[in-house]
């Protein structure tokens, strides 16, 4: 049943030497999205949606996503919208992609983030 918000919040852990901030929600949502979608490597899912993978990496470790790379993975990804990347709406979003984000989710809670 598909009548909660996605609930996976715990910050996954940080590669050696990183800092101890836990990531923003913005770059949970988009490894939540990398992971839901099947893609284990950053890497992989950069070329997927045609980012450069040192610049969409970085978004992932907590800096802002702009605008031009947020369109990018909207027109990338069907289904998603550029109010959940930033905002963390579920309303616009596909059903379908918003069925992967939330098992995704709810795996992620059930296992413990990593």
């Amino acid at each position: 049943m598909l009548d909660s918000k996605i609930s996976w919040i715990s910050a996954p852990s940080r590669a050696m030497g990183s800092r101890d901030e836990p990531f923003t929600e913005e770059s949970q949502r988009l490894i939540l999205l990398r992971e839901a979608l099947g893609f284990k490597k950053a890497t992989a899912f950069a070329a997927h949606v045609n980012l450069d993978y040192k610049r969409y990496h970085n978004f992932e470790r907590d800096n802002p996503i702009p605008r031009d790379a947020a369109l990018t993975l909207v027109r990338a990804i069907p289904g998603l919208t550029t109010d959940w990347l930033y905002l963390g709406r579920e309303e616009g979003l596909s059903f379908s992609l918003l069925s992967k984000l939330r098992e995704a989710g709810a795996l992620k809670a059930k296992t413990g983030a990593e």
